[in-house]
């Protein structure tokens, strides 16, 4: 059995998760959108 890999569309810091989301209601991203936090 081989392991999936997601396909990252893009990465956007929590600091921009408005234009994360945007990105997401465009509906052009070809694959996962991640959004990272810093601790």
């Amino acid at each position: 059995a081989g392991t999936l890999k997601p396909a990252i569309d893009r990465t956007f810091d929590l600091a921009d998760i408005v234009q994360a989301h945007r990105h997401l209601e465009s509906n052009t991203q070809l694959g996962k959108i991640v959004v990272t936090v810093q601790h």
